[in-house]
C-alpha cells in the first residue's frame, strides 16, 4: 500500500514545494509578477548553477485510505554532481526509531544503478528513464530538480552561468522551461519564521491536484523544507522532507559516482523498488 501512496506522490515530484514551522502570516494574498517571482527563481538557480553539493534530508510520507494509514521515514543522504551524478543512500526508520532497509542510488551521469542491501541484488536502468519513477522521487526532491533540471540545461557552464546575468523578466520565463514549473498561477504571500523574512508561493495547485507551496528565505534564497499533499486515485497523501544539512565541497572523488556490486551480489532485470517493507 504504502508503494501506491509512493507512486501517486511521485507523479507531481517535478512540482516541489518549500515550507518551514512556526509562521506568521504578515500579507495578502498578491498575484504573481516577475518581481515577485524572483526570489523563488533565485533558490532555484543558486541550485542548479551549483557543480556540486552534498545534502541530507528526512523525509516522512503518509497515506490515508478509509479505515486505513500509512506513515514511513526516510533519511536521505547524497552527494550530486553536475550534470547527473548522484550517489544517494536512503534509509528507512520505523516508528520505534530503528533502521531499516537500506538502499543506494549511484548515477554516473546516464546510467543508475539501485542496490538493495536487504536482498544483495542491484538493477540498471537509464537515467531519464529513473527520474520518471518513484524511485527517482526518493532520492530527495531537492536532487531530483537539480538532476531533471540539469539535463535540460545541459552540461555547459556557460548555460547555467547566463542564468545568473539575465533580466528578472527572461529570467523568470527561461526558468520555467528548464524546470518544467508553472508560475503563471502562482500565488504569493509574505510570512516571518523565527524571525527571518520568507516568500511563500502557491504552485500549480488547481492543475496538479495537489496543494504545493514554497517557502523561500529572502536572505539566504534557500530552500528548507518540501511538502507535498493531496488525493490521489482515492488516497490522501503527503510528503514533508527536511533539509537537515547541505554542504559544498571544493571536489568529490570521482569514485563515488561509480558503482561496484559485491561479489555475490545478483543483478535483476527489473529496476529495483525502494519500500522500507
Amino acid at each position: 500500500m504504502l508503494g501506491c501512496i509512493v507512486v501517486g506522490i511521485s507523479n507531481i515530484a517535478p512540482t516541489f514545494l518549500f515550507h518551514s514551522n512556526s509562521t506568521q502570516l504578515l500579507a495578502q494574498t498578491n498575484p504573481s509578477s516577475p518581481t515577485q517571482t524572483s526570489p523563488l527563481v533565485s533558490a532555484g538557480t543558486n541550485l542548479v548553477r551549483l557543480e556540486r553539493y552534498q545534502i541530507e534530508s528526512e523525509m516522512a510520507i503518509t497515506g490515508d485510505i478509509p479505515g486505513t494509514s500509512f506513515a514511513s521515514v526516510a533519511r536521505v543522504n547524497s552527494s550530486v554532481e553536475s550534470p547527473s551524478k548522484i550517489n544517494s543512500q536512503i534509509t528507512f526508520i520505523s516508528p520505534n526509531g530503528l533502521e531499516g532497509k537500506t538502499y543506494q542510488v549511484v548515477s554516473d551521469g546516464s546510467q543508475v544503478w539501485i542496490y538493495n542491501a536487504a536482498t544483495n541484488q542491484y538493477s540498471v536502468s537509464e537515467l531519464k528513464q529513473f527520474l520518471q519513477t518513484r524511485e527517482g522521487f526518493l532520492i530527495g526532491t531537492l536532487s531530483h530538480f537539480y538532476l531533471t533540471t540539469r539535463s535540460n540545461i545541459g552540461s555547459s557552464t556557460i548555460a547555467t552561468n547566463l542564468l545568473a546575468s539575465i533580466p528578472e523578466d527572461r529570467l523568470v520565463r527561461y526558468f520555467q522551461i528548464f524546470s518544467q514549473i508553472n508560475l503563471q498561477n502562482s500565488v504569493i504571500k509574505d510570512e516571518t519564521i523565527n524571525g527571518k523574512n520568507y516568500q511563500v508561493y502557491d504552485l500549480n495547485a488547481s492543475n496538479q491536484g495537489f496543494e504545493t507551496t514554497a517557502y523561500v528565505n529572502l536572505e539566504s534564497a534557500t530552500i528548507e523544507r518540501v511538502d507535498l499533499s493531496g488525493t490521489k486515485d482515492g488516497l490522501q497523501l503527503a510528503s514533508q522532507e527536511k533539509i537537515l544539512n547541505q554542504n559544498l565541497p571544493d571536489s568529490i572523488p570521482p569514485e563515488t559516482f561509480s558503482f561496484s556490486p559485491p561479489e555475490d551480489a545478483e543483478q535483476v532485470t527489473q529496476q529495483i523498488m525502494i519500500q522500507p517493507f
